[in-house]
């Protein structure tokens, strides 16, 4: 996370240590233009901990299972994660890239793409 996203969230931090999104900026953010899903997501949204930008990952082994990336290209703005699927689909390690042209809730905005990715995977 770029230190200026970083601050970004930090900035959003309420009295119980908690990041609080506004959720018409957030939805705005994650694509969702629709406004009977905004009506739905809207009261499903919660806090993020505050530590959640500060925890690192623990230093563990990483279990080989196969990964998978899947590439939401509907932002509104810059792509920060066209260049991790780029990474990805040059990485053998890596068993495929799926992309889907929607925002960064896929499952909201785009059940049936979300579906047929995961199903993919079972492949």
């Amino acid at each position: 996370m770029s230190p200026a996203r970083r601050e970004f969230f930090l900035s959003r931090v309420d009295a119980e240590d908690r990041i609080v999104l506004d959720p018409d900026t957030a939805m705005d953010g994650w694509a969702i233009r629709d406004e009977d899903l905004r009506a739905w997501v809207g009261p499903r949204l919660t806090p993020q901990p505050r530590r959640v930008p500060d925890d690192p990952l623990p230093d563990l082994p990483v279990p080989a299972l196969d990964r998978w990336y899947v590439h939401c290209t509907d932002k509104p703005g810059h792509d920060a994660f066209a260049g991790i699927a780029a990474a990805a689909r040059g990485d053998a390690s890596w068993r495929g890239v799926a992309t889907l042209e929607t925002g960064h809730d896929a499952m909201v905005t785009d059940p049936e793409g979300t579906a047929r990715v995961l199903l993919s995977v079972l492949r």
